[in-house]
């Protein structure tokens, strides 16, 4: 009994253990494994990109006329380079000094001390000059510093308005005039011509002062009085030296625009890539190659006082002879102490160049023994431009200082609502 009972018992446990071991393998069967996650590809940062390199920097070269190289003992090449330039203005500066109180009667005649300045078969002529002669200006005996014409800015605004373009090539007479002219351009290259070497020794020093930042960090009057102003014309005592401010530049007429913009100047310094002084007549200005257009600020130095009608046919052909099949160079007249002026454009095709008349108000003589209230320029005698000319100021006033606005657009037509018919 007990046997059978205990086989009974050990089939059902057995039995009973089976359908357990059964259903715990039902219940702990595992579940499919999740989906692998596919890793993120992350994608690369991008490289920060390199800093541009510095602008190169500005370098001011000294061009020289061959008749005026001929003229001065000092100058023995027709360029130099900036590093040469401060001996070669304190030379100049130190016989220039001499020289001109002989001539006006500070000090006694030394000639041999004259033709250390004055190549020696020029030196009568230029000791003997009347004061206010162009020999005198060229001997850096007579000078001129103080801007005489009224409001140039104005012309190269409207340069600017009725040509535009990134940039210009710049060439300007004067001495606060080629700064202006780089404030309103935005000059690639700057020139800086005249016939009076003390007015590049100027330009050399305030320039200099440009590149050390020191109108920014102690201010235009201190920059100014790097400047060497001396033997300046029509005044009462003629002396080596003067203190330079910018009263020595800037006329009270215009005292807080000329003074403005040589203090924005600094601002562009660094557009400007190339800078040279050329100290030579109109005709001998050495021009850049470049495919941008030219503007040549003449000031009144194209008047038959200052320029010959041949020096004027030079310079055509040599601007001419500069410019690219479709390049323009721009040319402006200014009359002396009045605000007119009058622009003529340069061009030039495969058969050859012309000049056209672009705009000009009344030329006003103010020459010394002028016989007439009025009177015209070499460009009258070329230009192709036939008929009525705009005045220049009437074109300003136009482009510039009330531009037309422009039309605004139509009105747009009401979109149709669902429904209607």
């Amino acid at each position: 009994m007990f046997r059978a009972s205990h086989q009974t018992l050990a089939h059902t446990l057995v039995g009973v253990s089976a359908v357990g071991l059964l259903a715990n393998i039902a219940c702990t069967t595992p579940e499919p494994p999740a989906p692998v996650e596919e890793p993120e590809i992350l994608e690369p940062e991008p490289e920060p990109e390199p800093e541009p390199p510095p602008p190169p920097p500005v370098t001011i070269d000294l061009r020289v006329d061959p008749e005026l190289q001929a003229l001065f003992v000092p100058i023995t090449k027709d360029s130099y380079g900036e590093d040469e330039l401060p001996a070669l203005f304190d030379q100049m500066r130190e016989l220039g000094d001499a020289f001109c109180s002989m001539k006006h009667g500070l000090d006694e005649v030394d000639l041999e001390a004259a033709r250390a300045f004055i190549a020696p078969e020029f030196v009568n002529g230029y000791l003997n000059a009347y004061k206010s002669a162009r020999r005198s200006i060229e001997s850096g005996c007579w000078n001129f510093f103080l801007m005489n014409d009224q409001h140039p800015y104005r012309d190269f605004e409207l340069v600017g308005a009725l040509f535009p373009s990134e940039s210009y090539d710049c060439y300007s007479v004067g001495f606060a005039q080629p700064y202006m002219m780089h404030n309103v351009l935005g000059c690639s290259s700057l020139t800086m011509i005249d016939i009076d070497w003390r007015v590049l020794d100027a330009h050399h020093r305030l320039l200099t002062a440009y590149d050390d930042d020191l109108v920014e960090t102690e201010g235009l009057e201190t920059a100014i009085s790097q400047v060497q102003v001396s033997w300046i014309a029509w005044t009462g005592q003629m002396r080596p030296s003067y203190p330079a401010t910018v009263k020595s530049f800037c006329s009270a007429k215009q005292f807080d625009t000329c003074q403005g913009h040589l203090e924005d100047f600094q601002g562009n310094w660094d557009d400007v890539k190339k800078l040279q002084l050329s100290l030579a007549s109109l005709d001998g200005t050495h021009f850049f190659q470049t495919d941008v257009p030219k503007v040549f600020y003449l000031s009144n130095a194209i008047e038959s006082m200052y320029t010959t009608r041949k020096e004027f046919d030079t310079l055509m052909e040599s601007l001419g002879g500069a410019l690219e099949v479709g390049q323009h160079a721009y040319l402006i007249h200014h009359v002396g102490g009045y605000p007119n002026y009058g622009i003529y454009d340069l061009s030039c095709t495969e058969d050859g160049c012309g000049v056209e008349t672009v705009c000009r108000d009344v030329y006003v003589a103010t020459a010394i023994g002028a016989t007439e209230p009025t009177y015209d320029t070499y460009f009258e005698t070329v230009s192709t431009t036939t008929g009525a000319v705009p005045g220049c100021g009437s074109l300003w006033k136009k482009h510039v200082e009330a531009p037309a606005e422009p039309e605004p657009d139509p009105p747009a037509e009401p979109e149709p609502v669902e429904g209607e018919h």
